[in-house]
């Protein structure tokens, strides 16, 4: 998944980032059960041991947190834009509690500022 799959031309309103964040997190849960459906189906029909069974799947959750962060960083760097700050502005996500949820509330508020 590339950061073109959650861009467009014109940067996004408030809504356009609900949107794409969701889509985000579409893609993070879809991406969750291929691995799980993949890893499952074939370590059971291989007879593999329940060791092997736990490290296959352990590596595909690692696989889909990146891909998790990666998407929902993202669209949160591209909405920083959009309202006028930096995509540094996402390293308050890193502050527990109180840095992802104003950030939240500060992107979801405000308006974009700036154009393309």
């Amino acid at each position: 998944m590339s950061v073109a799959s959650f861009s467009s031309p014109v940067l996004a309103g408030a809504g356009q980032f609900w949107l794409r964040l969701l889509k985000a997190v579409a893609s993070s849960i879809a991406f969750a059960v291929l691995i799980g459906v993949v890893t499952g189906i074939g370590l059971f029909a291989s007879g593999a041991d329940p060791a092997t069974h736990q490290v296959v799947l352990i590596a595909g959750g690692v696989l889909v947190a990146f891909q998790t962060i990666y998407s929902q960083a993202s669209v949160a760097i591209e909405r920083c834009r959009a309202v006028g700050r930096s995509g540094w502005w996402c390293l308050l996500l890193l502050v527990p509690l109180v840095g992802p949820l104003w950030l939240l509330l500060d992107l979801s508020f405000r308006p974009a500022t700036r154009r393309g």
